[in-house]
């Protein structure tokens, strides 16, 4: 029939129409899900705090890669202890003309397998200095534990794209509210089961004898000993005692594992399982481990003066190569598909 849309023709509309349809009502209900969560979650990026571009000329940049207690669970962005380790550097580095700028890379329940595909996963923000502040998360973790396992990592959404989409967690954390009364005890509830599986899935047998610290201090030396290769300063801290004999067993033998690194000016240790008295208390933490903003603000101000220790003499800006221009033009593009124009950044 004359004017008639060939069948083929037909289809393929009506297939990119449904495609269509599908993607702003998943970019919609993003766009929902982010401004409910607010400033509680994270950027598009997948971390926490304002996007952070190119590294600019005088700008020293820190990322702090951890687990729940370097996110912040229970508090704000701004009360995290790597928002507030931003303010305090460039308090400190304004008379040597510099700024600071610190990406908190942490997220839940994140171990130390997870140190180097996090790492990875932002190279691309050129950090001079990197803090490992975890330790809790892998005194009785399953030796198992893969990649995968890491909270962004979990998501294909981010491993192909570098956009990590908060929806899953607005739709979760509902859910906990419903099941459990609130989202503190959904959380808890979760961690326990997963601690029970790691535990399960490690156990004892010929053909694996590796324990839960072995895992620890292979990640953690292979991470140190890769950082200082590049000329990165590397921060590691232990992270408040609060009387669990296993966890203060952990950081004892880490700390004498890191003894070699000790004469690198590049490195340094720091030790606050007592920064806190060595127990829980409330004038410092909110729940369990995590501490609240007087406790992460503490933290900061320790934390900042060994960044400090770390940092090189001179700061010059490096020349942006053509690989890193093609590198971010990429992102940028890969995360523009991703819905960033509606996506609000918390």
């Amino acid at each position: 029939m004359a004017g008639s849309i060939p069948r083929r023709t037909a289809r393929a509309l009506l297939v990119a129409g449904s495609i269509a349809v599908a993607l702003l009502a998943a970019a919609g209900l993003e766009a929902f899900a982010s401004h409910r969560l607010g400033d509680t979650a994270w950027n598009i990026r997948g971390y926490r705090g304002r996007l952070l571009g190119r590294k600019e000329a005088n700008e020293i940049r820190v990322a702090a890669i951890g687990g729940s207690t370097t996110f912040g669970f229970t508090v704000r962005t701004n009360e995290t202890y790597p928002a507030y380790l931003e303010t305090i550097l460039n308090d400190r580095l304004g008379a040597r003309r510099l700024t600071a700028s610190v990406a908190n890379l942490g997220h839940l329940s994140d171990s130390s397998v997870c140190y180097e595909p996090t790492y990875r996963a932002y190279r691309d923000l050129d950090a001079d200095v990197v803090i490992l502040y975890e330790g809790y998360n892998d005194v009785s973790g399953g030796t198992r534990r893969t990649e995968r396992d890491c909270y962004r990592q979990s998501s294909a959404i981010f491993r192909a794209t570098g956009f990590f989409p908060v929806t899953p967690v607005y739709v979760r954390e509902h859910w906990y509210k419903l099941r459990y009364g609130s989202i503190e005890r959904g959380y808890e509830v979760t961690r326990a089961a997963e601690v029970q599986r790691r535990q399960a899935a490690s156990a004892p047998s010929p053909s694996k004898p590796e324990t839960a610290y072995d895992v620890y201090q292979r990640n953690v030396l292979a991470f140190v000993t890769a950082r200082l290769a590049e000329g990165k300063g590397v921060v590691f801290a232990s992270q408040p005692y609060l009387e669990d004999p296993k966890h203060l067993e952990q950081q004892t033998k880490i700390r004498a594992a890191l003894e070699p690194f000790m004469t690198n000016p590049r490195f340094t240790y720091r030790s606050f399982l007592y920064l806190f008295g060595g127990k829980w208390d409330a004038r410092w933490f909110n729940r369990q481990m995590w501490l609240n903003p007087q406790g992460n603000h503490v933290l900061a101000e320790r934390m900042a003066d060994a960044v400090m220790e770390v940092l090189p003499a001179g700061h010059e800006r490096r020349e942006t190569t053509k690989h890193t221009k093609n590198f971010e033009m990429f992102r940028e593009f890969r995360l523009f598909v991703c819905f960033v124009p509606i996506q609000r950044w918390s």
